[in-house]
């Protein structure tokens, strides 16, 4: 029957403890049959895709999306990025989706520039994109918010081109079957156009629940599920991402987003940073930044980045703490996402 379930996902955020999400056959399926049509997936569609199948973007958008589609899906545990450009070239995708940063290696291969990747049309795998289809700033093309308690994608856009400079940074809008809210946490009313606030779903896609938790811990009576991410709405209805409720940083009486940092940081260095609070007795907390150093680089000069970084952010959002990491020495749990508290103890260490 629909209402049957069809999975559990466990997931949890970078500090929390893993949580059982249950999700239904019929919503879920319906759910992705949504996304397939936004994103004009069928079945002659053959899609790249480096998103592990444990988390809801590589089971639901990806697997379970490229089975109801009758689409083929090509995936790749090689190690060395000539042997991925390998299996690219001869299985011709059509779409590439996952996690950029985890492709960037393939661009740099002596052999990519001979490869031909032409028929990928659309995606967010920038490095290995063809020109004619790859953004002048990623940050112009709307990104996608995903999320387990909502099967997968719940904002995106249909629209792959280059946005206009006001609309930097969007989430798109609302993808069919999904309603949102944007929350103030002080008031609990919800935001005026443009204030900053909690972003709050409701839809027929969401999950059944947490495993072994009743209904109202996790719903509203109206059946809104309260995200925790922060965001803001344009007066045309797209999103905006601010941060974690629970991972802005204090300091000095003032509020930081750890995801405005890194941008910064990347866009001074071109390099992953993961930015975090350490307590701190005069300022609460420090903006803390460990910038992720790939195999071969040299770590930027630390006070070079700072001076960067003065002249892209106001003052109190300026990383006070740098560590200088390789991959592998960046703290990660066992679903591989980022272990914050174990980062911020390092910089405690130090």
């Amino acid at each position: 029957m629909p209402s049957d379930r069809l999975v559990i996902v466990h997931t949890s955020g970078s500090t929390s403890e893993p949580k059982g999400l249950i999700h239904q056959h019929g919503p879920l399926i319906r759910h992705v049959g949504n996304l397939n049509e936004l994103r004009d997936l069928g079945p002659n569609d053959v899609t790249f895709s480096n998103s592990p199948f444990f988390w809801i973007g590589g089971f639901a958008y990806s697997l379970l999306g490229t089975l109801i589609a009758g689409a083929t899906l090509v995936c790749s545990n090689a190690t060395e990025a000539s042997a991925t450009l390998d299996l690219l070239e001869r299985t011709r995708p059509t779409m590439v989706n996952g996690f950029a940063a985890a492709v960037a290696h393939l661009a740099n291969d002596p052999s990519f520039p001979d490869r031909d990747l032409t028929l990928i049309r659309r995606g967010n795998l920038w490095p290995i994109m063809p020109a004619s289809v790859r953004p002048v700033d990623p940050e112009l093309r709307h990104n996608m918010l995903g999320m387990t308690e909502a099967g997968s994608v719940c904002l995106a856009s249909a629209d792959d081109s280059d946005q206009p400079e006001h609309r930097r940074g969007s989430f798109g809008r609302p993808v069919p079957g999904i309603q949102t809210m944007i929350i103030d946490l002080e008031t609990g009313t919800e935001c005026a156009v443009g204030e900053p606030g909690e972003l709050w779903l409701r839809g027929p896609s969401l999950m059944e629940g947490y495993y072994g938790r009743e209904r109202h811990e996790t719903f509203t009576q109206e059946g809104w599920y309260r995200t925790g991410d922060l965001f803001r709405v344009d007066a045309d209805g797209f999103h905006y991402f601010i941060g974690r409720h629970g991972d802005m940083i204090g300091t000095a009486g003032a509020n930081v987003a750890p995801l405005e940092v890194e941008a910064a940081i990347a866009d001074a260095t071109g390099l992953i940073a993961h930015v975090v609070g350490v307590v701190d007795p005069t300022r609460g907390q420090l903006v803390a930044a460990a910038v992720r150093i790939p195999k071969g680089q040299v770590a930027p000069d630390e006070n070079e980045l700072h001076g960067a970084l003065r002249e892209r952010l106001s003052a109190y959002k300026v990383s006070r703490r740098y560590l200088f990491l390789a991959d592998d020495e960046i703290p990660v749990q066992s679903s591989g996402k980022l272990d914050a508290r174990a980062l911020k103890e390092m910089f405690v260490g130090g």
